[in-house]
């Protein structure tokens, strides 16, 4: 029977033609390895600079209003956070400082477009039933309910309540009564005793809806 146990020299030559055949391209594979991970970090690296930058930034901002600072200089810097940090959640918390000010102003049409373009551009999850929720308060001011139970359909867990609330007084200004009902009595369940304060203002719709 033939032996075929290789010896050293056989196994040293099968791994030499091993790397003749294929070294050059375990080479490009490891560079480009190495090029693909030495991208990830500068991006990420660069990804970080970026948020740190816009943190700053809009501390800045919230210092400059904490000071009493004119409303032309607050959205001044606001816009200035949107312009060249808009894939953030400071721009979206930018945009919801624009849309006071213009509220307080009484321009609830700039605030509305505001709030609706910061929903559509928003790049945090966390943010997004915050803005819907003063965009749905935007909508009521102007009388327009129809819109506001539109985008205040399906609330994510932990704003049952204020969801409701809003739902509420939506379906109140469309003379909907017995459904403004039914949203406060849920979203009085949903607050149960973890909100005090939307447990009253719910309380206080429901006695001032009288309604059987």
């Amino acid at each position: 029977m033939a032996d075929y146990e290789l010896n050293d020299h056989d196994r040293a030559e099968i791994v030499k033609r091993f790397f003749l055949r294929y070294g050059y391209i375990i080479l490009i594979t490891l560079i480009l390895c190495a090029v693909a991970m030495g991208v990830q970090a500068l991006w990420q690296n660069h990804q970080q600079n970026r948020n740190q930058a816009a943190s700053n930034a809009y501390q800045a901002l919230t210092v400059s209003m904490q000071n009493g600072a004119k409303p032309e200089v607050i959205s001044a810097g606001a816009n200035q956070i949107v312009a060249n940090y808009p894939d953030t959640a400071y721009a979206s918390l930018a945009q919801m400082n624009l849309a006071q000010i213009a509220v307080t102003q009484n321009n609830l049409s700039l605030a509305e477009s505001t709030l609706t373009a910061d929903l559509k551009n928003n790049h945090s999850n966390d943010l997004a039933p915050i803005i819907t929720l003063r965009l749905a308060r935007v909508l009521l001011a102007e009388n327009k309910a129809t819109e506001a139970l539109k985008i205040l359909q399906d609330p994510p867990k932990g704003y049952v309540s204020a969801y409701s609330l809003l739902m509420g007084d939506a379906n109140v200004q469309l003379n909907n009564r017995l459904a403004a009902k039914d949203n406060y009595q849920k979203g009085l369940i949903a607050a149960g005793d973890t909100n005090p304060l939307i447990t009253q203002l719910l309380t206080e719709r429901l006695n001032h809806l009288n309604v059987n």
